[in-house]
């Protein structure tokens, strides 16, 4: 049986927040306690909840591993300018 679930939980990015716009509860993981009326509301099987909640997480780490580089990129960059000067 499938369960509801907030699509915002999933992609964060989208919303930029974790949080149902109505009742402002807290919607991760848990199921969406307004599936009645929630807009973002997904049906979803235990096995398909756990591909989301997965590719989730990887974007998650994705994020971390992109802003580290982004970072060591800026060090780099002005260790060059330092030395060109």
């Amino acid at each position: 049986m499938a369960k509801n679930y907030c699509e915002k939980y999933f992609y964060p990015e989208k919303y930029n927040t974790y949080k149902c716009e109505q009742n402002g509860q807290r919607v991760c993981p848990c199921e969406c306690h307004a599936a009645n009326w929630c807009s973002r509301k997904l049906s979803l099987d235990n096995k398909e909840f756990a591909m989301l909640d997965s590719l989730r997480a990887v974007k998650e780490q994705n994020l971390k591993i992109l802003e580290q580089n982004k970072k060591i990129i800026e060090e780099l960059a002005l260790q060059q300018l330092q030395k060109l000067k």
